[in-house]
């Protein structure tokens, strides 16, 4: 069955996938560098596994991040088991954009509503890093948003 795929849900489609690799790339340089070397090393092998056992393990460790250092390797568990989820995400999304199909739309654009709320509140983080990384999410949620919810819907299955 050969469908026709605009160019623009080509490249948004290679646009998400390669950000899932990137945030792949970013969780694990962030936990390498965060974690003790001990910690690490666990962390990578375990941080997907403990959040999908319990989905609400990120939301209680950001309270008691003042709390002992278990708290703060239990927090860097969540937020690495949150990267690898998003990537999946995201790379189901690409490839549900790529076969055109309706489900992969509706995700990506929920996807691109999650990065401009990130996007914003790394804005107002007010550091260079923050700035950066919030305007380049700010632009890809609105890119995709803008995109996917316009005429380029009645193209999907």
């Amino acid at each position: 069955m050969n469908v026709y795929r605009p160019l623009g849900v080509t490249i948004l489609a290679i646009i998400l996938i390669i950000a899932a690799a990137l945030i792949i790339i970013v969780g694990t340089i962030l936990v390498n560098s965060v974690l003790p070397s001990q910690y690490a090393e666990i962390a990578l092998s375990q941080g997907i596994t403990m959040y999908l056992i319990k989905a609400d393990l990120f939301a209680p460790y950001i309270l008691t991040v003042v709390g002992s250092e278990q708290n703060n390797i239990n927090l860097w568990y969540g937020v690495f088991g949150c990267f690898i989820v998003y990537s999946g995400l995201y790379i189901t999304s690409g490839i549900g954009l790529l076969y055109m199909k309706n489900w992969g739309r509706i995700l990506a654009m929920i996807l691109g509503v999650i990065s401009i709320i990130t996007g914003i509140f790394l804005f107002l983080t007010m550091s260079l890093f923050g700035l950066l990384i919030g305007i380049l999410f700010l632009a890809l949620g609105l890119a995709t948003v803008v995109y996917l919810a316009g005429d380029v819907k009645y193209e999907f299955q």
